[in-house]
Order: structure tokens, then sequence, then C-alpha cells
């Protein structure tokens, strides 16, 4: 789990992940609130598609560190996950029109801290439906990174998570929100709050 941000203006450690970072992130896209594409075009009439649910990606449950000890070190360092893409779409369920069907997975770019024993660790995250204010669905999911042999940052892309929205003529799927993020305690999210991710 997270701890508060070890990285220190003087710190080595600090100018080693910060270098990794700028080549392992080319483009992170401005991802705190966005809405589904929806192939073949905006909603419309019968035959056209369907208006979609907003996506969210909180910034302070975008980044999970996790250290070796209670000490926020970046020596006891084993994990420092991001979130840098969230590839959506959305599509009539059926023929009836009833139901929106929405798809998305999270792409997740991970460096390897030196305190982290063997090659794989679980990342904890989570997608939540809400309509409005109210949180109506939330599912936690625990995806493994694997650092090859003599590497230190992979690519994770989590498989697709699958979700259905009745919709009527006066209610469409933009009503609702789909928020994904690391799955972090209060602690955690405060600190990656005091400690935005450069």
């Amino acid at each position: 789990m997270l701890m508060p941000d070890p990285l220190s203006p003087a710190s080595a450690g600090r100018r080693h992940l910060a270098n990794l970072w700028r080549r392992v992130r080319p483009a992170m896209a401005a991802l705190c609130t966005l809405t589904l594409l929806a192939p073949g075009g905006c909603s419309g009439p019968q035959g056209f598609a369907p208006s979609c649910p907003q996506l969210a990606l909180p910034s302070a449950a975008s980044r999970f560190l996790r250290y070796a000890s209670d000490t926020p070190d970046v020596s006891n360092l084993e994990l420092d996950a991001r979130i840098v893409a969230v590839p959506a779409d959305c599509a009539w369920a059926d023929k009836t029109h009833a139901k929106v069907k929405a798809e998305l997975s999270l792409t997740i770019s991970a460096l390897r801290g030196p305190a982290l024993r063997g090659n794989t660790i679980g990342l904890p995250y989570f997608v939540a439906l809400s309509e409005g204010e109210h949180i109506f669905d939330k599912q936690i999911y625990v995806e493994p990174a694997h650092f090859a042999a003599n590497t230190d940052q992979t690519t994770i892309i989590t498989p697709k998570v699958s979700m259905l929205f009745p919709v009527t003529p006066t209610k469409r799927a933009n009503a609702y929100t789909i928020t994904v993020g690391f799955q972090l305690s209060p602690a955690q999210l405060e600190a990656n709050r005091a400690h935005p991710a450069p």
C-alpha cells in the first residue's frame, strides 16, 4: 500500500525515478473527466450510437507506491505505478436500445523499486459506477505486475471490464459516471494529494 511520498529534492533516488518516468510516459493524457467513445458517432435516434457514461480518473488515485517497510524512503521502494490510459468505448447492448454496454481497461506503467523481492507484485484497482453523488456499484480487482529478468519497468493492460446501464427516453447513459483508480487507503490518498506525481 501507498505510504507518504519519500522523494525529497536532494534524493538521488528521486532523480533516478524522475528520469525513468520521463522515458516511459510519452503522453500521459489528462484523464480527470472524459467521455467514453461511442463507435459510429454521437447519440441520436435508433440506428445511431448511444450517448455514453462519463469516465473519471481522480489524479490522487492514479498513482500507487508500495514500500517494504513503514519508512517511506526510496531505498525501501518496491513499486511505483501509474495509470497512464483508460481505453474505453460503449454501444447499445441490444436492439431494444434499453441498455448501453460500456467496456474499459486500464493501461498501467510500473517501475520496479530497489526493495522489491521477486519479479511479481499485485496492483489493486477499482471500477465504481455512480449516478450523481450515489455510488451504486464498486468492484475491486488485483492485477499482477510482472518484471522480466534484468528490467526495471513494465506496462500492464488489465482485462476488459463490461458494464450495462439502463436508459430511457428521459435518461441517457451520460447520466452515469464510471470512476477508476488504484484502491488506496484514506492516508494513501492524502499522501498522493500532498505529493502530486511529477
